[in-house]
């Protein structure tokens, strides 16, 4: 089949034509999407919900964030050392790293790590003004509070 200028002009308009409704459907559909995302995030039951500060003193920066869950055991590692509620220590910072080895980069002596990279948080939480350094894995099932305050 042989084309002619017009011929082809048109071939070409179809595909064109094509790549435009594909492009607007993707567009159409992403904000359907986004707008059913957000709405299923206001039935989410808050009351189980662990945040950076539950309770936060007059005049703070707190503003009641969903933490990392390896946060929130670092939090209640902190709370147990202290001998503290929970709700009066902050979470500063959640910084995702990995970790060279399974003993988060802070072996105990003589303690044997397996070299292994190992996902996890640095966690930086504040009780009275005093700043408290833990490393964690991801999950927080392993963490360890860091006396030299380093990530």
């Amino acid at each position: 089949m042989r084309l002619g200028r017009f011929g082809l002009i048109m071939f070409g308009m179809k595909y064109i034509l094509i790549g435009v409704i594909l492009i607007t459907l993707i567009v159409s559909g992403f904000i359907l999407w986004s707008k059913w995302r957000d709405q299923g995030a206001d039935n989410l039951d808050r009351s189980r919900t662990v945040t950076s500060g539950d309770q936060p003193l007059p005049g703070s920066q707190v503003r009641d964030l969903p933490i990392e869950p390896a946060a929130a055991r670092a939090r209640k590692d902190l709370a147990g050392r202290l001998k503290v509620d929970e709700k009066n220590i902050s979470v500063v910072e959640v910084k995702a790293v990995s970790w060279p080895d399974a003993c988060l980069s802070l072996p105990d002596e003589g303690e044997m790590c397996a070299q292994v990279i190992t996902p996890g948080f640095w966690v930086v939480l504040s009780y009275e003004g005093d700043e408290y350094f833990y490393r964690t894995n991801k999950d927080g099932s392993a963490l360890r509070l860091d006396p030299g305050g380093k990530g």
